[in-house]
């Protein structure tokens, strides 16, 4: 009777548990394509005055991932922004190949003043895991996507954006968007022998900064 009682009941839990793992695993999936509510948002994004040039691969970096980012749902703009994202106090440290790089990320309010405290909405100073700087004049997308990957999985960001920026640099090519990233990065650049490293260091700490934006818009419309 008991063997009986069990052969029956045995599939039925094997059952349930197949099902409540697929439900756990599209939600994982469901969250890790999550975007911000709004899909109007206006950036403007600004650096400190003197900014070393050897920098601006973050400032590109950014841009190029919000301008490619599927939904899209920020525009950049000079005037009549909603927000100003900061990226300040920037230290950069190079130990042989390998490159340490921190800033501040600030999401503020929009001002009339070069830069008031008072406007920040959201501050968070991103650390980037050390990579390797070097580059080739022949590395391809694929190879700075591998980069990206590799470092992303060691940063301090959330599982869905691991998630996000480990399936898009996946994929590369013709209407890719890392290839999209990739060419607003280099468009963006001033000529010099140094864009092509500064094109894959926007890619891999743009690529940051940007889940860590995505992040703070979307706390901020949860209202954390």
């Amino acid at each position: 009777m008991t063997s009986q009682f069990f052969g029956r009941i045995l599939p039925v839990i094997a059952a349930l548990s197949l099902a409540f793992s697929a439900c756990r695993t599209a939600e994982v999936s469901t969250s890790a394509l999550r975007t911000p509510q709004k899909r109007d948002y206006q950036f403007d994004i600004k650096t400190e005055a003197g900014m070393q040039s050897e920098n601006f691969g973050i400032k590109s970096g950014l841009i190029g991932y919000i301008e490619n980012a599927e939904p899209r749902w920020a525009t950049i703009v000079e005037f009549g922004e909603t927000h100003v994202v900061w990226i300040r106090n920037v230290q950069r440290k190079v130990n042989g190949k390998m490159l340490n790089v921190e800033f501040d990320l600030i999401l503020a309010k929009p001002t009339l003043a070069l830069f008031v405290e008072s406007d920040v909405i959201k501050r968070r100073r991103i650390v980037i895991p050390p990579f390797d700087r070097t580059t080739d004049p022949k590395d391809g997308d694929a190879t700075i996507s591998l980069k990206l990957r590799t470092v992303a999985a060691g940063a301090n960001i959330s599982r869905s954006a691991l998630t996000w920026l480990t399936n898009l640099s996946e994929k590369t090519g013709d209407g890719a968007t890392i290839t999209g990233v990739l060419g607003s990065i280099t468009k963006s650049l001033p000529s010099s022998e140094s864009v092509q490293q500064q094109r894959a260091e926007g890619a891999i700490i743009g690529g940051i900064a940007f889940a860590h934006l995505h992040d703070m818009i979307l706390n901020l419309e949860d209202g954390k």
